[in-house]
């Protein structure tokens, strides 16, 4: 692009042939751009609290428990993983990838009192479930002396 704007180009113009090349590669490239980055993707996820404990569900088809690692601290959970792509080595033509592939990363963050000692994690039908208890408030009667 800094080639196009040097032969005096408007930058509109250089704008436009980019955009197209860029769409005439999402279109009938062998792989759409996204898969151009290591970090192309995050699996999706619903977080959801209730008295007692903080749920997350995270979508996550396809993807080896070994090649799966969760990170806790006090305030973020840690989600990294790889997804192998199929196709890897192999002379197909794919006709539609939608499926991201290769490493993932995700980090949310956590509501205080959680009790962090006690998660859990489970994992079924490509969703992997962690729960994460809320701490009891420690309801301590002090006593007042006279004097």
């Amino acid at each position: 692009m800094a080639d196009l704007l040097s032969r005096g180009q408007p930058p509109l113009d250089v704008m436009h042939q980019e955009m197209e090349r860029l769409l005439e590669h999402v279109l009938h490239g062998k792989r759409p751009l996204a898969f151009l980055s290591p970090r192309s993707w995050q699996p999706f996820l619903d977080m959801c609290e209730s008295q007692e404990r903080v749920s997350i569900l995270v979508e996550l088809a396809g993807i080896k428990r070994e090649d799966l690692h969760l990170t806790v601290t006090q305030e973020t959970l840690t989600i990294r993983g790889e997804r192998s792509d199929p196709h890897r080595g192999q002379q197909v033509v794919c006709h539609q990838l939608e499926i991201p592939y290769g490493i993932f990363e995700r980090v949310v963050k956590l509501p205080p009192g959680l009790n962090i000692s006690q998660i859990s994690a489970s994992s079924r039908d490509g969703l992997l479930e962690i729960t994460i208890p809320k701490r009891r408030a420690d309801g301590r009667l002090i006593p007042i002396q006279t004097t």
